[in-house]
């Protein structure tokens, strides 16, 4: 099975979301910070809710997908992800409001950006 860490910015968005409820500010990137660190542990440290049950990493799988490839390997995926999130962040921002999680899974597959 390939491992597509593009469909993690549906689980990154609703991180953001759970940490406006929590503390009354949200952040992509420290969203992004503590979806990231789930998966160096292996388990939902900082969990994910309120989004359709696939959208909701399986931070043991993705663990052990970053030991299987490398950690090299896998922060080069990560980066070009975190990348076209904010390349993408207006349009993000509006397939989320909107609820449209396969279009924001779509949208992130489908940016070419500066990939080489």
């Amino acid at each position: 099975m390939k491992t597509n860490l593009n469909e993690l910015v549906v689980a990154i968005y609703a991180r953001a979301d759970m940490d406006r409820e929590e503390t009354g500010t949200s952040d992509i990137g420290v969203a992004a910070s503590k979806i990231r660190n789930n998966i160096r542990q292996g388990l939902a440290v900082d969990p994910v809710e309120g989004v359709p049950a696939k959208y909701i990493p399986d931070f043991a799988y993705l663990h052990a997908y970053e030991v299987k490839v490398g950690t090299d390997a896998f922060v080069h995926e990560w980066d070009s992800m975190r990348d076209a999130m904010r390349d993408n962040e207006i349009r993000l921002s509006q397939l989320w409001q909107a609820g449209d999680y396969t279009g924001m899974v779509r949208l992130m597959n489908s940016y070419e950006g500066d990939r080489q």
